[in-house]
């Protein structure tokens, strides 16, 4: 035989027991409100680690070489075009470039983030970090733009070299193909 529980009766509280309990209950709220939840604690520490990791390897560097890239890139089509690129011009590309990615720097970095936090747990960070601390990840920091410079330059003119030989290729096996 099955009993059937029934609520016990509560009394029915008093206006200041009522009131006690709405101010606590909002208090409750307050500080659960203004706590981080452990995730987002767990996030900030993440993001700080990123934000660190990205100072550490020269991030903000990183636009001073994506603006000599660029420019690089600019004057080559000036050459391309049949121009004569002159130091004036040079000086005046550079300017340009840089003016524009310094006030977006920050900007970029900031997306960045979301990518290292993606592709890196945070035990991995605290590596690289360690890593970037020695004597050797130093020395990474330093030598990779010159070596990513000095890759570019390659490429670049191994993509002018190879670049119309590929191209009339494709063609060719569109035009092999039926399809042009």
């Amino acid at each position: 035989m099955q009993s059937e529980l029934k609520p016990i009766p509560s009394p029915t509280p008093s206006p200041v027991t009522r009131a006690l309990a709405v101010v606590a209950i909002i208090a409750m709220a307050a500080l659960l409100a203004s706590a981080p939840a452990p995730a987002a604690a767990a996030d900030d520490a993440k993001r700080a680690k990123v934000a660190e990791l990205i100072e550490l390897t020269g991030g903000a560097k990183l636009t001073t070489q994506m603006g000599q890239l660029m420019a690089q890139f600019i004057g080559e089509t000036i050459k391309r075009s049949g121009k004569e690129l002159t130091p004036e011009m040079v000086e005046s590309i550079n300017h340009v470039v840089n003016k524009k990615l310094s006030a977006d720097a920050a900007e970029m970095l900031a997306e960045m983030q979301p990518i290292y936090a993606k592709h890196y747990t945070s035990s991995e960070l605290d590596e690289l970090i360690a890593f970037y601390k020695t004597p050797i990840g130093k020395k990474s920091i330093d030598v990779t733009p010159t070596i990513m410079q000095e890759s570019a330059q390659i490429a670049m003119a191994w993509t002018r070299r190879i670049g119309p030989q590929v191209q009339e290729a494709a063609i060719q096996q569109l035009r092999d193909d039926g399809l042009l």
